[in-house]
């Protein structure tokens, strides 16, 4: 393991500051203790002029006065030769009468005595005594005894140093050494050896501050290593979901730009000292421009917008900036190829440290199918026959139709903003605002989505009567509820009418039935005797008759009397069923029994016309709920119709089929005449008939008419249908379906 070397070490550091430390301490006691000694001195000196006044002074005024100048020289000498005196003199006014010393250059203080003698009472000034002090004596006692101070005072620090250096290198310094030379090639890909000092080990209880830093240090290293695993296991994970946040990111941006083509909203931002503007793909296509990136500007955006619309744009700009609305406004643009689209825009403004205006961010939706769904909504409501009303969550009409103000005679201008219940009469007008609060509140209301009769006032004060819709709807996020209303005047009027003449109609039908029941009752009582009494006749039972034109006459007689019976009977069906009074007496029928009596009944006059009949059912095959009387009247009306309109040697088909609902189809097929659809509506109609026939024996008015209608108010009747299939010159198929509720087999 190389050792680091340490130019400047820590050892040599520490005598410099040992050194610098003990030289300020020694100029600071030094110089303190020689100030102390500078103030003695000096006190000396203002001690020496004070003794001056009282040992000189006197007898130097008494030489001076007596003008013995000898002996004012011996003491002006005498004051020269006291310690730290230099010069001396008596002046009397500019002139020097003695003086005694030398002048030098220097430091010096300078006291003035003022000679005063008393004569006959009075104070005389006899002259001045100027002493001056010298202090370069007392600067060089200080000089000297400085020296020595320092002289000593190194000695004992360059001393103090070098035990200091030797301690200090001894139990720290080399340590220290070693710890850095083990720091400078400590490694992080793995741990190796743990640093030891040389010096005895110590247990933890009695570690020094060195002995911790090596447990420190050992720690550290095996943090580090651990932590540069954790650290490069971060790495690896932090990578990943980089990686895969990028990918995401990537997949939402193209999301981005789907959702926008598909919304057709683009995004922009507006750099607004610069004028640059940043806009989306979806952007560019709005705008009419392929979505290359070319670069675009403010200028570029007001070009494209409408002129009639540009000074909206700018206004609402302009109070985006100065905060007093937000950017939310509708436009029209003008691509390059002259297309007009609609732009509903939005934006936030960002602004400064200072709040100034930055930038805007903003999106572009094209509401142009919007608007023009808008449009051709409210052409529909301005051609609708009905009136049509909008208001909002208060009750306040926002718009009305022409058709409204046809009905109601105000005007667009004085219904909207004002609240709907101005339209009603009473008690609907007091009680509208609160049904409109309670189902704001509740949700619940009886007339939302349901229809109303109300009555309405219009402007002139008439009431009418008048149907109401109401619906809820959300349009630009606000609820609405649209209503229509149609007057009704006619439509009552109609009503009352039709319900007068249903009341004279019902007062007819009873006394229709009266009519014919009491007219049923007084012609089937002489019916029965003719009848009767033909048929004892026809058999000859009192005895033989006069010749064979008797018995034709009564064949024929009994034959009107039957169809005669049989008329009365269809007419008194029809009129029972007419007026609800059927009653039937349902029990279970098999259908090929009823066919198969229907078929005895009608056999004899297909034989004769060589008509084939055939049933395809067997018995108990095809079992159903119902009143076999009537069933049997109704098969024996079908195949009465197809025998007679089937052509010599031709077919009559009957046929069951089970269908896969559980109902059943009963179907009579024959190869007849057919019928268009023109003769199968007549042939539906009571008293009716189809004027041509299929065989030369059949007269075209035979029948009633009464046969199909009366058949299919029957089935009817039993819960079925009948459908009729027919084309002319192929034959006919009349089939009854019974729904499963009928069906038992």
């Amino acid at each position: 393991m190389p050792e680091v070397k340490i130019e400047k070490s820590i050892t040599r550091k520490l005598i410099v500051w040992v050194i610098l430390f003990s030289s300020i301490i020694t100029f600071v006691t030094t110089g303190y203790q020689l100030y102390r000694d500078y103030k003695q001195n000096l006190e000396v000196v203002h001690s020496n002029f004070a003794q001056l006044e009282t040992s000189h002074i006197p007898s130097i005024r008494e030489a001076v006065w007596n003008l013995d100048i000898k002996q004012v020289k011996i003491l002006l000498d005498g004051i020269v030769a006291l310690q730290n005196f230099r010069y001396t003199e008596i002046r009397d006014k500019d002139q020097i009468l003695a003086s005694s010393g030398k002048r030098k250059n220097g430091n010096y203080i300078q006291k003035q005595f003022e000679l005063d003698f008393e004569r006959q009472g009075a104070q005389l000034t006899i002259g001045s005594l100027i002493v001056e002090a010298d202090l370069q004596a007392i600067y060089q006692r200080l000089l000297n005894k400085v020296g020595l101070i320092l002289l000593s005072n190194g000695i004992k620090t360059f001393c103090v140093a070098l035990f200091i250096s030797f301690i200090f290198g001894y139990f720290v310094s080399r340590h220290l050494t070693t710890i850095a030379t083990y720091a400078k090639n400590l490694s992080v890909e793995s741990r190796g050896a743990s640093l030891k000092l040389e010096r005895p080990v110590s247990s933890p209880e009695n570690y020094d501050e060195l002995d911790n830093l090596v447990y420190s240090i050992n720690e550290m290293q095996s943090n580090i290593v651990e932590s540069r695993q954790a650290l490069q296991d971060s790495h690896d994970k932090l990578e990943y979901l980089v990686d895969k946040r990028t990918r995401e990111l990537s997949q939402s941006e193209e999301q981005l730009k789907a959702a926008q083509s598909v919304a057709s909203i683009g995004s922009w931002q507006w750099n607004i000292a610069t004028g640059e503007e940043t806009w989306s793909d979806e952007q560019y296509r709005i705008f009419g421009h392929r979505p290359d990136g070319q670069p675009v500007c403010y200028e570029d955006f007001l070009n494209a917008v409408h002129p009639e619309d540009k000074q909206s744009v700018l206004d609402s700009t302009e109070k985006a900036m100065d905060g007093s609305q937000d950017y939310d406004i509708e436009f029209r643009i003008i691509r390059p190829n002259g297309e007009i689209r609609f732009i509903h825009a939005q934006a936030i403004l960002n602004r400064d440290s200072e709040g100034n205006p930055e930038s805007m961010l903003g999106t572009d939706h094209d509401i142009t199918r919007k608007k023009q769904t808008q449009q051709q909504y409210r052409n529909m409501l301005e051609n609708l026959a009905d009136g049509a009303i909008t208001i909002d969550e208060k009750g306040i009409i926002s718009y009305v139709n022409p058709t409204t103000e046809k009905i109601f005679g105000y005007t667009a201008e004085e219904m909207v903003g004002s609240n709907v219940n101005m339209l009603m009469d009473e008690p609907e007008k007091s009680d509208h605002d609160k049904h409109l609060s309670r189902y704001q509140e509740t949700g619940k209301s009886s007339i939302i989505g349901k229809g109303r009769q109300i009555f309405a006032r219009r402007k002139n004060g008439s009431i009418f009567p008048a149907d109401l819709n109401v619906s809820e709807t959300i349009v630009d996020g606000q609820k609405t509820y649209f209503g229509t209303i149609r007057d009704m005047t006619e439509r009552v009027k109609n009503e009352e009418e039709l319900l007068r003449a249903k009341l004279d109609a019902e007062s007819s039908n009873r006394v229709k039935s009266e009519f014919l029941a009491n007219m049923s009752h007084e012609l089937r009582t002489p019916l029965n005797a003719i009848i009767g009494f033909s048929e004892t006749l026809n058999e000859q039972i009192f005895g033989p008759l006069g010749n064979e034109k008797q018995k034709e006459y009564i064949t024929s007689i009994h034959s009107s009397g039957l169809h005669l019976l049989n008329l009365i009977s269809d007419i008194l069906d029809v009129s029972a069923i007419e007026a609800d009074k059927m009653v039937l007496e349902e029990t279970d029928v098999d259908l090929h029994e009823t066919i198969r009596v229907s078929i005895l009944l009608l056999k004899e006059r297909a034989e004769k016309a060589k008509i084939k009949l055939r049933n395809t059912i067997k018995r108990n095959q095809h079992v159903i709920r119902a009143d076999e009387r009537r069933m049997k009247q109704i098969m024996l009306n079908l195949l009465s119709n197809a025998v007679k309109f089937t052509n010599d040697g031709g077919t009559v088909t009957i046929d069951v089929k089970a269908n896969d609902d559980g109902s059943k189809t009963l179907s009579v097929i024959d190869s007849g005449i057919g019928m268009s659809a023109d003769e199968i509506a007549i042939a539906m109609e009571p008293f009716r008939q189809i004027r041509r026939s299929g065989r030369s024996d059949v007269y075209v008015n035979e029948g009633t008419g009464l046969g199909l209608p009366l058949t299919l108010k029957l089935v009817e009747a039993q819960g079925g249908e009948l459908l009729i299939e027919s084309q002319p010159k192929t034959g006919t198929t009349v089939s009854v379906h019974f729904p499963a509720n009928r069906v038992l087999n």
